[in-house]
């Protein structure tokens, strides 16, 4: 038999209690070191005084009526109307300023033909009076003097060649045209077909003026030309036009940046309807509409574009090789089997065979209309949920009748 230790389960259970009023111990030992701080902290504290303490705004609740809106809309309603007011009095006032010139001007052309009908008086301009000549005019005759047309005001534009008349002297053709036409040198180098009315040639491409005016607020302003993303939440297959819609996935802020005009996740509505063309590899889509969460709605007229500004998105092409070209290449096939046909038959039976010249032009025939009812399949390009579309803003898009800052 073997005898039984007890002295090792005395010890173990020395062991046991020991370790147990060491924990105990570091128990009591936390719990009053955290009662000594925490009183403490009581003494050593200073107590507030309440009754200067204010109440955070943030926390105010204003339980009157929130017509601010409201009031601004009336505003800007009543602003439109006096400016409508204002410019149709400015039509109508202009409208009578122009009658009354043109009765103005009736009236003096009236007066001006009765003072033509009446007789002029005597020794007027009006009457043939002899014309007295000085003498150098008397030295140089009649016939030397040529009027210009430019000193007239008619333009070179208008200047022809003129014949030569009784009062003229009798010249010979190229210095009758330099004394009336002057020199016919022109610009481009055909001295012999160019004429003087070339030189209305040199009048530049005229633009139509501008005239700068203000923007609006651009507090509550979307301008143009302004960029912002959306992921496709529609897929876009190019073969029938249809309705595209996409989520923002930046906010669009207004044109100063201190307005948060559409929170990311805010919808854009559009369409797709232009087919994919041979050799392109981007859909063109365009946006008409946004909408955000708050319920305000905007016409935006806008397009898609890449991720660097380029019209169109990248999509996958389906060309469509099978269906264009799969039924002639078998047709093609098949009148190359009968042509084999045809040629070992003839070699195995000498001048004795026969041919199938008419089942090979039925099967070339039908090779070729097959051919041109599906060469012009058009491409399919497919745009997967998810991608990613630039939205160029077209136009200037003005919120502050929906928006105001607080």
């Amino acid at each position: 038999m073997r005898a039984k230790r007890t002295g090792d389960t005395q010890n173990k259970k020395t062991l046991y209690l020991s370790l147990a009023a060491l924990g105990l111990v570091g128990l009591l030992g936390i719990v009053v070191l955290c009662y000594a701080t925490i009183s403490r902290m009581k003494t050593t504290g200073s107590e507030v005084d309440e009754t200067h303490v204010k109440k955070d705004a943030t926390l105010d609740v204003n339980l009157g009526s929130d017509d601010s809106m409201k009031k601004a809309r009336e505003a800007k309603l009543a602003a439109d109307k006096a400016e409508e007011d204002r410019r149709a009095r400015a039509e109508r006032d202009r409208l009578a300023k122009e009658e009354k010139d043109r009765k103005d001007a009736e009236r003096g052309k009236t007066g001006q033909d009765h003072a033509a009908s009446a007789p002029p008086p005597p020794g007027s301009p009006g009457q043939n009076t002899p014309v007295v000549e000085t003498p150098r005019q008397r030295k140089l005759g009649a016939a030397m003097f040529v009027t210009s047309e430019d000193a007239m005001g008619t333009g070179a534009a208008d200047t022809q060649p003129q014949q030569p008349t009784s009062n003229q002297p009798s010249l010979p053709p190229s210095l009758l045209a330099d004394v009336q036409g002057g020199s016919s040198g022109d610009l481009g180098g055909e001295s012999s077909t160019r004429k003087r009315s070339s030189l209305s040639n040199l009048g530049g491409t005229t633009f139509a003026p501008a005239k700068a005016y203000l923007a609006p607020n651009r507090k509550y302003l979307v301008s143009h030309n302004t960029y912002t993303r959306c992921a496709l939440y529609t897929e876009i297959i190019s073969t029938h036009p249809g309705l595209v819609d996409c989520r923002l996935t930046d906010p669009l802020y207004s044109a100063d940046g201190s307005t948060v005009i559409a929170a990311a996740g805010d919808k854009l509505t559009g369409e797709q309807t232009v087919e994919v063309g041979p050799g392109e590899t981007s859909v063109f889509t365009t946006w008409t509409e946004i909408e955000t969460q708050s319920g305000v709605r905007a016409k935006l007229d806008s397009l898609g574009a890449g991720p660097m500004g380029a019209s169109g998105t990248e999509a996958w092409i389906n060309r469509h090789y099978m269906q264009r070209f799969g039924g002639a290449v078998m047709l093609s096939f098949i009148q190359d089997a009968l042509q084999a046909a045809s040629n070992t038959t003839q070699k195995s039976s000498g001048t004795g065979g026969y041919t199938v010249n008419n089942s090979e032009q039925n099967v070339e025939s039908m090779a070729n209309k097959a051919l041109d009812s599906t060469i012009n399949i058009p491409d399919t390009a497919h745009l997967l949920p998810g991608t990613v579309i630039t939205v160029i803003v077209a136009r200037d898009i003005d919120f502050s009748s929906v928006f105001e800052n607080r």
